[in-house]
């Protein structure tokens, strides 16, 4: 009885990462699983080191049940993704290229949806004199599942994960760490915090600064997204660092008629803070389309940038822009560490 026990408990739990994939693609890279099991190793370290926690190991599986091609990854037991690949064949990652005069079919790459071409791994060597950019089966899914993990990192820090990054702060950020969640904001309330700086790829490696950051603040505000954008503010230098490439910090101004807008559309308390956000539907539709002509143009030229409005407006500004391009990071002006060189592109008119 204590064995079927056991067994059931087993069967209710989850991994926390899997992996699933089809029978004819699994014999395909069952030739190097140990070259699949190894990368993913580095892409857990390459994690740890960018973002400050351990993502969770990656469950492998067969599942004869899904197409033979495919694959499927889960997220605590859910799919969050699924693509059929291309046995045999490797994929060319075109960009604003032309398609290589090669047989073969133009399709979309899984993990960001850049345009790609699907051509039998005989003609490498061709494209390799073309200077033509092309992955490998194992390539693709890799990549694919490092994005999916980025984009699930809030869901993947865990209560337990929370304490165990605590535990090895020093003796006085642990002390601090248990005054405020004490008196403040609770342990819950603290990995809601790292939670929501992760949904917006912020990494928690200097936790000791959080804890910091939110002590100062915590006494004055009710509201996570209050002490967030605290954080943030006060994250600032680290937030540029990472999102700059050369030093240089690239940028897609909000321009004075949306920044107008946004402000009317703040509706505030006796105290002046924002207690709702209510904007024309209209406008909200225009704002769309004028932010994906602009932030298209920008990215298709391969260009690497944030967006940047008011600090009021801020969490507001990237939730919209989040439904439309899901990984673009949106910084207020007083996110902008001092020294940081700025490059304006444009400006969403």
């Amino acid at each position: 009885v204590e064995e079927e026990k056991n067994s059931v408990k087993a069967s209710l739990a989850t991994a926390e990462i899997e992996l699933l994939i089809g029978k004819q693609l699994s014999t395909r890279l069952l030739t190097s699983h140990q070259e699949l099991v190894f990368r993913m190793g580095k892409m857990r370290k390459k994690f740890a080191t960018q973002y400050g926690f351990v993502v969770p190991e990656v469950r492998v599986a067969d599942d004869f049940a899904i197409p033979p091609k495919s694959y499927q990854i889960k997220v605590h037991g859910t799919v969050v993704a699924e693509y059929q690949m291309r046995v045999g064949e490797i994929m060319v990652l075109l960009g604003n290229r032309d398609i290589p005069e090669i047989p073969g079919e133009e399709i979309r790459e899984p993990a960001f949806g850049m345009r790609a071409y699907s051509v039998v791994e005989a003609f490498a060597e061709d494209l390799k004199r073309e200077n033509y950019t092309f992955a490998d089966n194992m390539s693709v899914l890799l990549t694919h599942l490092s994005e999916v993990i980025r984009n699930n990192l809030p869901q993947l820090l865990s209560y337990k994960d929370m304490k165990a990054l605590l535990e090895r702060q020093d003796q006085e950020y642990r002390k601090l760490a248990d005054e405020i969640c004490t008196t403040h904001i609770s342990y819950p309330g603290l990995q809601a915090v790292l939670k929501l700086l992760l949904a917006e790829r912020v990494s928690i490696r200097n936790l000791h600064l959080i804890i910091e950051a939110i002590a100062e603040i915590a006494p004055h505000v009710r509201r996570t997204e209050q002490i967030v954008e605290h954080v943030r503010i006060r994250m600032a230098q680290q937030i540029c660092g990472d999102l700059s490439e050369g030093g240089v910090l690239k940028v897609l101004r909000l321009g004075n008629r949306w920044d107008l807008a946004f402000h009317q559309s703040l509706k505030r308390d006796a105290k002046g803070e924002v207690r709702e956000f209510d904007i024309d539907p209209r406008q909200l539709e225009e704002f769309g389309q004028d932010a994906t002509k602009a932030i298209k143009k920008y990215l298709e030229a391969g260009e690497r940038f944030v967006l940047v409005t008011a600090p009021d407006a801020r969490p507001y500004v990237r939730m919209i822009i989040e439904r439309l391009f899901t990984t673009l990071p949106v910084l207020s002006h007083v996110e902008i560490a001092k020294g940081v060189e700025i490059k304006v592109l444009g400006t969403i008119s």
